[in-house]
């Protein structure tokens, strides 16, 4: 697949800046932002953190093809299941069947209600250590936030 304006950056070895630029109109004035999505591509595996938006669909998809060529996507992980980190999660899914959806992913169902509880989503235990490649790895936090005041809370998931 093509696609006129890939934009994509390379921040190190086997690390990929992914996503492009989007505006909004605010009071009348168009604002751009940026919708990033970050891809490592280990030996062992790959790895997508946070999906981007909808609207990124196919420069997504054209992006993830230019580096990844025949190889799968193993895992995604959107941080939380907010439009902009979660939003092209059914897109990758179809075209990356065998991916892992990793992370919090307890109320993903209610977000993407097509795609069955459980089927090709994993709450790793915390701590736990996903093998992206010989340097390369993936541990998901706890989910607990400490509070100004002190307190623990359990992250939105």
């Amino acid at each position: 697949m093509k696609h006129d304006a890939v934009e994509l950056r390379w921040l190190a070895d086997g690390t990929y800046w992914l996503g492009g630029c989007l505006s909004a109109n605010a009071q009348g004035q168009e604002v751009h932002y940026h919708v990033s999505s970050y891809l490592v591509v280990g030996s062992k595996a790959t790895l997508l953190v946070d999906t981007g938006d909808p609207a990124h669909r196919a420069l997504l998809l054209a992006q993830l093809e230019l580096v990844l060529g025949e190889r799968p996507l193993d895992y995604v992980f959107p941080t939380h299941p907010e439009i902009p980190h979660a939003g092209n999660l059914p897109a990758l899914l179809d075209k990356y069947p065998g991916a892992l959806v990793v992370g919090d992913v307890r109320d993903y169902h209610l977000h993407f209600p097509n795609t069955a509880p459980g089927s090709g989503h994993r709450r790793p235990e915390a701590g736990s250590i996903l093998a992206i490649g010989s340097s390369a790895s993936f541990r998901p936090s706890s989910g607990t936030w400490r509070t100004l005041s002190g307190a623990t809370t359990t992250a939105p998931g």
